[in-house]
Formats: structure tokens, C-alpha cells, sequence
């Protein structure tokens, strides 16, 4: 949400959007194959925290900090081939925590419930942008991510991601 803002403010306009946005996504995919051929290999926790952590934080300080575009689509770069391991380990932990004759209400219940806050936080964003600053906004955002993604080092709930189960049918 912030992204077309920031270049619009600080990179040149509109067209230079695509440049870090299209790094990203390619990176990512590139990631995710990455991360599909060798991730069975790498410990959970550890990898689920690297990757959350690595996905968006340094993208939002690299864009508060008003780093020229080499450098921001080089940090993107960064962050996407990390962001590519992420989805797959929800994946394989929702496959093997969630029985089979629920999957399809749980991951209803889990996508609606991402897809309702996507509103709400770029209407945050929105408000945070105009009295704060585009800055200040990334700079709690990316704060606020990089916090978030630490949680699973907490133990607790998520104790789980460190061992394998096998899938419920």
C-alpha cells in the first residue's frame, strides 16, 4: 500500500512502481523453488524466522530511508528471495496440524480472516501516512513486521514448527 506512494513521492512517479514491485515477485518465485528443492534440509523455526523477518522489514526501512532505486530494488531482491520460503512452511504445518475432514472450513476461516484485515491496515497506513508521515509510517510498519515475525522464537504455540508430523488424513 505504501509502495506506489513512496515512489510516487521519492523515486521518480508511477512507472518506476513496477521495477521493485517486479523484482520482488520474480525473486520470490525464483525463492520459492529454491526453498521447494532444498527446504526439507533446513530447520523450520529457524527458516520461517529468517524469511519472515527478511520479507518485508528491510523493504519498509529501505523506503523510509530514501535509499536510491539501485539499492532499494537490490534490498527488494533480497527480500523476495527470502519471502520464498514462507508460504510453503504455513503450508506444510497447516497440512500436517489441520485434519483432513476440516482443511476446507480452516482454510476458509484463515484466508477470509487475511483478506479482512488487508482493508483495515491500508486504511492505517492511509491515516498513519497523512498524520505522521510516509516515513514515520514505514518505519513503525516495518518495526511492527520485524516484531511480529520474532514471536515464533518465543517457543509456545508455534513450538511445534520444529517437528515434523505426519500429515492427518
Amino acid at each position: 500500500m505504501l509502495l506506489p506512494l513512496a515512489a510516487e513521492r521519492h523515486l521518480g512517479g508511477s512507472v518506476v512502481y513496477g521495477l521493485p514491485v517486479g523484482t520482488m515477485a520474480g525473486v520470490a518465485l525464483a525463492g520459492s523453488l529454491l526453498f521447494s528443492a532444498a527446504g526439507h534440509r533446513l530447520a523450520r523455526r529457524a527458516t520461517f524466522v529468517i524469511a519472515s523477518t527478511l520479507a518485508r522489514a528491510p523493504t519498509s526501512i529501505a523506503l523510509a530511508g530514501g535509499l536510491p532505486l539501485p539499492v532499494l530494488v537490490a534490498v527488494t531482491a533480497a527480500s523476495g528471495l527470502a519471502a520464498g520460503g514462507i508460504n510453503p512452511i504455513i503450508g506444510t504445518l497447516e497440512r500436517e496440524r489441520v485434519p483432513a475432514g476440516v482443511r476446507a472450513r480452516v482454510y476458509g476461516v484463515i484466508g477470509a480472516g487475511a483478506w479482512a484485515g488487508m482493508p483495515l491496515g491500508s486504511l492505517a497506513a492511509g491515516f498513519a501516512t497523512e498524520h505522521v508521515g510516509l516515513a514515520t509510517t514505514l518505519v513503525v510498519a516495518g518495526g511492527t513486521y520485524l516484531v511480529l515475525t520474532l514471536t515464533p522464537l518465543l517457543g509456545g504455540s508455534r513450538e511445534h514448527m520444529s517437528t515434523p508430523r505426519r500429515p492427518t488424513t
